[in-house]
């Protein structure tokens, strides 16, 4: 266990990589890279007391896009933008999230794009997710938060691949989850009240958009925009947003 005191975690930044593209009609597309824990990534037993976590940021990796017909490798998108082919107007990367709080700002890398197939094919291929992004502090371990500001922290998931729109065959990528502040997934989180209360001061997340469609015939399953999270996001685990730590035993007799 390791407890810190005093520490202004400050201004890191954290990208994952681009997903890789599908090979033919046969293999699914890559995930978008992870980008979690800009400020820390927690795995152990970590106590913070009158602490900052601050101007942190992630950005997700874009998902993989789809490439069958062509066995053409497929374009990365830009940070916070798409990729297009300019032969085809269906053939675009999703956009990755986009995270600004005014001062700074951060955008997830764009979903790759796709390349022209034949709609009637019988074979199933799946484009990449693009990659999850906690731009503050990642948590699967034991976490414990005492009197921390958590402030200016921006996370941007990144954009799901492009699948092909005009069959339920070829499936689109889901956007990736960006988490301003605080991501604990699995493992248990204690805050104080006074902790708690800054979770959502100038933190941003903005989750990786998904596929537009142009045809009729939606893939199943639909992808998702992925999530947009200001503060703490806990979809596993524990947590307490209102801790009080028992009092500290200063004298006593035997």
């Amino acid at each position: 266990a390791v407890e810190i005191s005093g520490l202004t975690i400050a201004k890191g930044l954290v990208a994952g990589a681009g997903g890789s593209a599908s090979v033919g009609f046969y293999t699914d597309a890559g995930l978008g890279g992870d980008a979690l824990g800009a400020g820390i990534w927690n795995q152990g037993t970590l106590t913070l007391v009158g602490s900052a976590v601050t101007g942190n940021r992630a950005a997700g990796g874009g998902g993989g896009g789809i490439n069958a017909w062509e066995h053409v490798p497929g374009t990365p998108g830009r940070a916070g933008n798409t990729s297009t082919d300019p032969n085809y107007a269906e053939n675009t990367g999703n956009f990755g999230g986009f995270a600004s709080n005014g001062v700074a700002e951060i955008g997830g890398g764009g979903g790759g794009m796709k390349f022209y197939g034949d709609p009637f094919e019988s074979f199933q291929v799946s484009a990449g997710r693009g990659g999850h992004a906690a731009g503050g502090i990642y948590n699967s371990g034991t976490l414990t938060l005492l009197g921390t500001d958590f402030s200016g922290n921006l996370a941007a998931g990144g954009g799901g691949g492009s699948g092909f729109t005009h069959s339920p065959l070829y499936y689109s990528g889901s956007g990736g989850t960006g988490v301003g502040a605080l991501w604990s997934t699995g493992g248990s989180v204690r805050l104080d009240a006074s902790t708690a209360a800054t979770l959502t001061t100038g933190n941003v997340g903005a989750g990786g958009k998904i596929e537009t469609y142009l045809y009729s015939l939606p893939p199943v399953p639909f992808p998702v925009v992925g999530l947009s999270i200001a503060g703490l996001h806990s979809p596993g685990g524990t947590v307490d947003t209102n801790y009080t730590p028992p009092p500290a035993i200063l004298s006593a007799a035997y």
